[in-house]
């Protein structure tokens, strides 16, 4: 592990490039590497590591409630109360000219509508 910021990662080839030694390990080596973890005791490997005692904290900041993306649920949502208003208007008029008419309230006086004539 490394501190943050104190690295610059580079893919293989690219390291290959940079320092001429070769990126990937033969079957000789990786063999070698696992018989030396054979060999070593417990202790050995622990303390061989590579650890860094520094501790470091990542704070993550959440979004303001607000600042929410929306999704397909909310689009629903809204597309339901749209629906849910002009149907109450629509019943609201409605109601109100066949209020209007059986008052006899005169013709001239009732708004026409399209829907409702």
């Amino acid at each position: 592990p490394h501190r943050s910021g104190t690295t610059a990662p580079v893919r293989g080839p690219e390291w290959q490039e940079r320092t001429g030694v070769n990126f990937m390990a033969s079957a000789s080596e990786l063999q070698e590497h696992i018989d030396q973890c054979v060999a070593a005791s417990e202790d050995d490997c622990s303390t061989s590591m590579p650890w860094v005692h520094a501790e470091e904290l990542h704070i993550v900041v959440p979004k303001s409630p607000g600042h929410r993306q929306p999704t397909v649920a909310s689009a629903v949502r809204l597309s339901m109360m749209v629906s849910c208003v002009a149907a109450l208007g629509i019943a609201l008029a409605h109601t109100a000219l066949g209020s209007a008419r059986k008052l006899g309230v005169a013709a001239s006086s009732v708004p026409k509508a399209g829907l409702f004539v």
